[in-house]
């Protein structure tokens, strides 16, 4: 089985400036250190990888911020297990093989299919990120230059360790190839099943110069290290990239991305007018992005005395369908049978998307109630996960 990889884009639009003091915190961190005394650690282990627990020993800050994270979660998540059930039971084993190398992408190394393995269930865990020394986005079926054993790549030119060895790496610190190998897709046909990277490459931000992360791995104030293992000072300086990589499952990540605007609400002779913009201000790929299955739905609803007299919906997603025409909504389908795209209406990065709403408007005063909701029904999920992005109501008086 083959697969094509391109990288990805960022929940973005912080701008240059971002950008910039990121590279000018870690560049001062730099700087301002001195060698200290040390405790002893457990040192990491010279072949194979080496669990999160004995990373997160010394890396409490980090360690704590990742366990919270998707990527933590990416095996053990009750959705992708569903998933690969379902997938394995239509495609068979080659599903699961095909799912583990983004969700436990160890697996290019161990070859491990078996979803009660500890490594596996680490899922995108710290010692696979960190043993990536480059990434080749023109092999297909995999990206990734791996080097397992005691050297760890990472942001910071001088960062000596008592643990393990380790290597500055650009590609760490600001290129979107890191997570290139995963979050752009390309079916065995040549269908583009997942487009973030190529959404991005499209809109705005390259040309800013921010990256994926710029916004998902932001720097927050916290401690590379525990300060009792330490070899070198930090100064005045603490700060780390946020390992909790806040994404599309993120309520407050979603309401920084997306503004909605209503530019009117009023009454207009017996009809109620409802206009609202859209605006995807802070994305740097179109939203929703990633699996088809994810959408962004705008509701308004007229109101009076309680009552629903008018309701009418806005759906922006991406439709895509088989080989025979058939609309896909499973994911495990879509890595498998994506053949063509029948529609997309998502918004790109920047982008404002005007809707109105026309509706009857009897005598007295009514209410317009209008929500901007993000739906996802993950693989199992007995209904559609519903995350709130923004609710207003507005008062219609027909004179």
């Amino acid at each position: 089985m083959t697969r094509s990889w391109l990288a990805r884009g960022s929940l973005a639009a912080l701008g240059v400036a971002l950008a910039t003091r990121a590279g000018m915190v870690l560049a001062e961190a730099e700087k301002k250190t001195s060698v200290k005394q040390r405790a002893p650690v457990a040192r990491i282990r010279s072949e194979g990888y080496t669990g999160h627990e004995v990373c997160g020993s010394c890396h409490q800050d980090i360690h704590k911020a990742w366990s919270e994270s998707a990527h933590a979660r990416s095996v053990t998540d009750p959705g992708f297990q569903a998933g690969v059930a379902e997938s394995v039971t239509k495609y068979g084993e080659d599903a699961k093989r095909l799912c583990l190398t983004c969700h436990a992408p160890t697996t290019f190394v161990t070859h491990a299919t078996n979803l009660r393995d500890p490594l596996v269930r680490e899922g995108i865990t710290c010692d696979f990120c960190h043993t990536v020394k480059s990434v080749d986005l023109s092999r297909a079926d995999n990206p990734f230059e791996i080097v397992v054993g005691p050297v760890k790549y990472g942001p910071f030119e001088y960062a000596p360790s008592p643990a393990h060895q380790t290597a500055l790496s650009v590609l760490h610190r600001n290129k979107p190839t890191l997570c290139a190998g995963c979050h752009e897709y390309s079916t065995v046909g040549g269908f583009p099943a997942l487009t973030t990277y190529s959404e991005w490459t499209q809109g705005p931000y390259p040309a800013l110069g921010v990256s994926c992360q710029d916004c998902h791995m932001a720097l927050v104030q916290g401690s590379t290290a525990r300060e009792d293992v330490k070899i070198r000072e930090e100064g005045s300086y603490r700060f780390i990239n946020l390992h909790r990589l806040v994404g599309g499952g993120s309520q407050g990540q979603l309401r920084r991305g997306v503004d909605l605007n209503v530019v009117a609400a009023e009454a207009r002779g017996d009809s109620g007018i409802v206009e609202v913009e859209i605006v995807n201000s802070a994305a740097g790929h179109k939203v929703p992005t990633g699996l088809p299955s994810k959408q962004l739905v705008l509701t308004v609803r007229a109101l009076a005395g309680g009552k629903e007299t008018f309701s009418e919906r806005r759906v922006y997603e991406r439709k895509v369908v088989d080989g025979k025409g058939q609309l896909l909504r499973s994911d495990g389908d879509l890595f498998m049978a994506a053949s063509r795209e029948e529609s997309d209406t998502r918004i790109a990065p920047q982008e404002k998307r005007r809707e109105s709403f026309r509706f009857p408007l009897p005598s007295g005063t009514m209410q317009a109630e209008i929500t901007l909701e993000y739906r996802y029904a993950p693989p199992g999920a007995e209904a559609p996960r519903v995350l709130v992005l923004a609710h207003e109501v507005r008062d219609l008086r027909r004179r």
